[in-house]
């Protein structure tokens, strides 16, 4: 069945209109091309909001920021973000139907990043005192917590002011959007891997 999927897919032109969900086969086929790792949509969604912030993309975590417990964030500003203080981040992509967070998801849209969120304040609380903590939180299926939001919301905010282009968000939301997608492509691969055992 996956083959027959696969090949259908690939048979469609480039560029060939969208479907009643939106979605075009080439955008499908550029999901289901080349293997990405899991570990790989943390560090994706890193290199991104430090591409933002700074126009840098980091090889990878920055040295020199981990607290005096071993706790260590995905990355820094170079430059104060406010206050003097410069900005330190740790990105988290909690899984909407994940078994600790179905119970808060099943009620309310964006829960499992808010509880993920609140959790990373908790872990880095006091941890920088030098420095702002900002959690990015998104989960598996797009929704983010209030900081993740405003935090995306100002910094493509500033970046239009200089830019000129008033898309900035849009473009941002999209990456992301594309980064979270090739995620959900290996997580979708890896099940029917695991349950093909099961299935005569």
């Amino acid at each position: 069945m996956e083959t027959q999927v696969l090949t259908a897919l690939k048979s469609f032109n480039n560029g060939s209109s969208g479907g009643l969900d939106g979605l075009r086969p080439q955008h499908i086929k550029d999901l289901l091309s080349g293997p990405t790792p899991t570990d790989e949509l943390l560090n994706n969604l890193t290199r991104f909001v430090n591409l933002l912030l700074s126009g840098v993309c980091p090889p990878a975590e920055p040295s020199g920021i981990a607290a005096h417990d071993g706790k260590r964030p995905d990355g820094c500003t170079l430059i104060p973000w406010r206050a003097g203080s410069c900005l330190a981040w740790d990105v988290t992509v909690p899984g909407t139907f994940a078994e600790r967070y179905v119970q808060l998801t099943s009620k309310e849209s964006g829960l499992a990043a808010t509880r993920a969120s609140d959790e990373k304040i908790k872990k880095y609380d006091g941890a920088l005192p030098s420095m702002e903590f900002l959690p990015i939180c998104i989960e598996v299926l797009g929704p983010m917590d209030r900081n993740t939001s405003w935090f995306f919301n100002r910094i493509c905010k500033n970046i239009s002011i200089r830019s000129g282009d008033s898309r900035k968000y849009f473009f941002t939301m999209n990456n992301i959007s594309c980064i979270l997608q090739r995620f959900l492509r290996v997580c979708v691969l890896k099940n029917v891997e695991l349950n093909a055992d099961g299935v005569e």
